[in-house]
């Protein structure tokens, strides 16, 4: 689903889309479509966003908990079917996560306690992007 999204992301992101095109985003079922209101008026064009609903809600989950072990952490991102795998780490003290593109990467840190976080700070991905949709008169 990340792979998809992001393959969506670097054909769409930051440009102007025609219906058609917008008919091709809303095909995929995990794919949320918001009107943010008028933008660029001398070419009619309405600022959206196109969002990834199950990630950005898994973002949310995931930067809000303390996971009492990795592996309660690793349960959850298995059953998320986001595609995200773990990277293999030297440092104890962090576990990596990655899509299949390498587009996003999710660290969390192990403390001595064996419990786990993840800071949003270390995220830099938005589970978004904003088009412009062309307004047909």
């Amino acid at each position: 689903m990340l792979s998809t999204f992001n393959a969506l992301k670097a054909v769409y992101a930051s440009r102007e889309i025609t219906m058609d095109d917008l008919e091709v985003l809303q095909q995929y079922d995990f794919i949320h479509f918001e009107n943010r209101g008028i933008s660029r008026s001398e070419t009619d064009c309405l600022l959206c966003e196109v969002r990834c609903e199950p990630f950005a809600t898994f973002l949310t989950a995931i930067t809000a908990a303390v996971f009492e072990s990795a592996e309660v952490l690793r349960d959850m991102i298995t059953k998320t079917g986001l595609g995200l795998f773990e990277e293999k780490s030297d440092d104890v003290a962090l576990l990596s996560f990655m899509s299949e593109d390498k587009a996003v990467e999710i660290i969390a840190s192990v403390a001595p306690d064996g419990s786990v976080s993840i800071d949003a700070g270390d995220i830099e991905v938005l589970p978004f992007f904003q088009v412009y949709l062309r307004v047909q008169h």
